[in-house]
């Protein structure tokens, strides 16, 4: 490999890892914005489980980073991703897919609720005979 490109390698490793968490942690805002009931348990969980969630991984500040139980965390493929381009120079493709697999759960459990908590009731409306549209004209 050419030294030249080794740094431009690396970086570009690294600002799809962080590109990937962004588009995970978007995911994950999604899905906590039509589970929970209000803003501030909201913007607890998402800044709280995000900084749980990075610290453990920090090979610098947790001198066990490399347990187990962390790679059920949601930013562990794309940590293992830039870690891999950025000191081994290597593409860990299937930690990426990690990271994909883990935003596109999120994804999908958000928009599979939000459209639970928005379908439409038209069909119960209309069950008894008439909408409430038509009983509102009925009765003025």
């Amino acid at each position: 490999m050419i030294s030249g490109s080794a740094p431009s390698f690396a970086c570009a490793t690294v600002l799809a890892a962080f590109a990937l968490m962004a588009i995970e942690y978007g995911a994950l805002g999604l899905m906590l914005g039509v589970l929970v009931k209000g803003d501030l348990e909201g913007f607890f969980l998402i800044i709280m489980g995000g900084l749980t969630d990075t610290f453990l991984q920090n090979p610098v500040g947790n001198p066990v980073a490399n347990k187990p139980l962390l790679q059920y965390f949601p930013s562990f493929g794309p940590m293992q991703f830039a870690s891999g381009g950025a000191f081994g120079h290597t593409w860990l493709w299937s930690d990426l897919a990690i990271g994909c697999a883990w935003a596109l759960s999120f994804a999908a459990i958000g928009l599979v609720v939000f459209q639970l908590r928005t379908r439409s009731r038209r069909g119960s409306a209309t069950a008894g005979g008439s909408s409430s549209a038509s009983r509102l004209t009925s009765a003025a």
